[in-house]
């Protein structure tokens, strides 16, 4: 059986420790629930992966890691109120309780956090756009050794005369967060089997098998799909993702980490009875939560995101500036164009890929070009009958960029300031010279001013 974090000991501590984790549970939900999917799938697996772990209490006393490390994040969520710093300092307050009351927490319990949050999921999204890319092409690749004629453009691969896409939103890929929650959590049940613990050492290297795992696991999935034209709709397109899930890498994920906890592992004591507080750690309480309110305040009075200096946009577009979302919106009787600043390098972007899906739009046929130097990403947005052809980049006015790192790395450095460029039209004519138009007639130099960031 696995020992739960709140189930009802003899000294009756769990009321207490719930209660005052609901303390921070209940406005922290309100303020996030645009931030965090409850519904999802991958979430709730990680919720239960993270009460399964954090009832691996051992026998040593908790130490005050957490709180400082609340602590730490809470003053700077005051002056930075960024929801994912809001998400982790509310976490580690949770943890700190946890910790004084019920024991000391092990190396699982903040792994799973970090599987857990959203800042996680976007950055393998974000950061496994260009794996996507990357993935496709080593299957075409390793395909033309059974059909010569196979054709690699994107994320499309062409065998027989039949097109198919590597999409986007691709279950497989997204399965990565999946298979390291499902390996946090096979740690754990075999920890708690042998009654043994691993090294964090062991637990990093696992994970990052599963990684590995996982690429490969996506890269034979890619190959079976297009060999045998198995195309999203079709039910055995799922079927075949989940097999390929439990043979590749939840199959040898849980050999290897039975082993290990066979052999590689220390023996592991659980504690019998509830730690007491210390007048210390009392008092890091009080202030944590005195904090804590501040911080609720602070995000429900968020200021409004930063605004941006754009003058009239020359030649034949119509502007309009979306204050609320801090995007300037250009029209043109043949394209949409839209510039979404970024404000600084650890914050996300609104990235098309997103945003049109959740205009119901279906990302297809990507596609990395460039001309002269200058490199975009393209694409086609399908939904219905309605096909459009959309193309993006980063831009600060100096420098052209496709890759997150670089913007991120610039911005850090205090370079200027980044916008994603998202230009829209009805025909892959028309996305050419409107490139052009762009960037011929608008000058990104001019469209912030600095002193306003």
């Amino acid at each position: 059986m696995i020992a739960l974090p709140f189930t009802l000991s003899k000294t009756g501590g769990a009321w207490r420790v719930s209660l005052l984790l609901l303390l921070y549970a209940v406005p922290a939900a309100v303020l996030l629930k645009n931030y965090i999917r409850w519904d999802s799938p991958v979430f709730l697996l990680g919720l239960l992966t993270l009460f399964i772990t954090t009832g691996e209490c051992t026998d040593r006393p908790g130490s005050l890691r957490y709180g400082i490390a609340a602590m730490l994040t809470g003053i700077i969520t005051c002056f930075f109120p960024i929801k994912t710093l809001f998400f982790y300092f509310t976490a580690f307050s949770m943890f700190y309780i946890v910790e004084r009351l019920r024991g000391h927490l092990n190396f699982l319990s903040l792994a799973s956090l970090v599987l857990l949050s959203p800042l996680f999921s976007h950055f393998i999204l974000q950061f496994g756009f260009t794996i996507r890319l990357y993935l496709t092409a080593c299957a075409g690749f390793l395909l033309k050794f059974i059909v010569p004629d196979t054709l690699v453009s994107g994320n499309i691969i062409t065998m027989n005369g039949v097109e198919y896409a590597v999409d986007p939103a691709c279950m497989g890929l997204n399965m990565m967060v999946t298979s390291l929650i499902s390996g946090v959590l096979l740690i754990a049940l075999f920890q708690e089997r042998r009654g043994k613990q691993l090294h964090i050492t062991a637990i990093i290297l696992s994970l990052l098998l599963i990684v590995t795992l996982n690429i490969l696991c996506n890269l034979i999935r890619i190959m079976i799909l297009t060999y045998y034209n198995i195309l999203p709709g079709n039910t055995l397109h799922d079927i075949t993702g989940l097999i390929c899930f439990l043979v590749y890498v939840i199959l040898p994920a849980g050999w290897l980490i039975n082993r290990l906890t066979g052999k590689a592992a220390i023996p592991d004591k659980r504690q019998a009875t509830v730690r007491g507080s210390y007048r210390a750690a009392i008092l890091l309480q009080v202030l944590l939560f005195c904090t804590f309110l501040s911080v609720c305040i602070i995000m429900q009075r968020r200021p409004p995101a930063i605004s941006f200096n754009y003058p009239v946009a020359p030649g034949e577009y119509s502007t309009t500036v979306l204050a609320e979302k801090g995007v300037f919106k250009m029209e043109h009787e043949n394209a949409l164009v839209y510039i979404k600043p970024i404000p600084n390098c650890y914050t996300g972007e609104h990235h098309p890929v997103f945003c049109w899906t959740g205009s119901g739009y279906t990302f297809t046929k990507i596609k990395l070009n460039e001309t002269a130097g200058f490199r975009f990403y393209t694409a086609q947005l399908e939904k219905e009958k309605d096909l459009l052809y959309t193309a993006w980049w980063y831009d600060n006015g100096y420098r052209n960029t496709t890759e997150q790192w670089q913007w991120r790395w610039d911005m850090l450095k205090g370079n200027e300031p980044y916008a994603l460029i998202n230009i829209t039209t009805a025909t892959e004519q028309e996305l050419e010279k409107e490139i052009h138009r762009f960037n011929q007639s608008v000058t990104l130099k001019e469209l912030w001013n600095r002193e306003q960031r």
